[in-house]
């Protein structure tokens, strides 16, 4: 009855685990199609159960990121690209501008002052831009979080990893969203399905190990809001 109500059903495969396995059989039996975001995930045990149960029907995977450093392969096989060249060429990436600061004594304080320094310029040209600083750690996340609280106060700096209550990532992410704070700092977070226009500037303190989470977070800020 579900089914038939609907054109389109948008679930996430925890979402779909989490049910009884004969009626999540009997749910997905009953669908034509199954297109799956963030395909990159789909070797993983959970993703690859719900894929598995469509073999006979149609199944489209999207990603970013069509590589895994693990070197599991994608199922399937490539039928369309779309090159960020292209992505650029439509306006729907702007220009990267990329700067390297060297330093030797204090490199955090000098990569966050010329961070705070071009979000200042942006923020003074009318831009609403917001700041990403990112920590590999909560420790490295709450280090750089003072420094940045003394540093540019104004811009009302916050928080956010996953050790934090639900209740503190709400407010974290309603003052970004509602334009009250101007300055994050995070760790593994607003990567991945998160979406905010304003967020244009970023300040790696610490990098990843492997470069493809990088790109796709510097591809998230590159976006335009065409």
């Amino acid at each position: 009855t579900f089914v038939q109500r609907c054109n389109v059903v948008v679930a996430t495969p925890n979402a779909l685990h989490a049910g009884d396995p004969a009626a999540r059989t009997v749910l997905l039996d009953s669908f034509t199609h199954l297109v799956v975001d963030e395909a990159h995930h789909a070797p993983a045990t959970t993703w690859n159960a719900i894929i598995r149960l469509f073999d006979t029907r149609p199944v489209l995977l999207f990603t970013a990121t069509p590589f895994r450093t693990d070197g599991r392969s994608l199922p399937g096989r490539i039928i369309s690209r779309f090159p960020l060249r292209e992505a650029q060429k439509d306006g729907y990436f702007s220009r990267i501008e990329f700067a390297s600061i060297v330093a030797i004594e204090d490199p955090d304080r000098d990569l966050a002052a010329a961070a705070v320094a071009r979000l200042k310029k942006d923020r003074e040209a009318g831009f609403e831009h917001i700041l990403l600083a990112r920590a590999a750690t909560k420790t490295r996340a709450e280090e750089i979080f003072a420094m940045y609280q003394t540093m540019a106060p104004e811009m009302n700096p916050r928080l956010l990893h996953d050790g934090l209550s639900a209740r503190r990532k709400a407010e974290v992410l309603d003052a970004l969203a509602n334009h009250q704070c101007q300055l994050i700092v995070c760790v593994d977070m607003l990567g991945e399905g998160f979406d905010l226009a304003n967020l244009k500037i970023a300040a790696f303190h610490d990098n990843r190990r492997s470069l493809g989470p990088v790109i796709q977070l510097v591809g998230r800020l590159a976006r335009t809001t065409s």
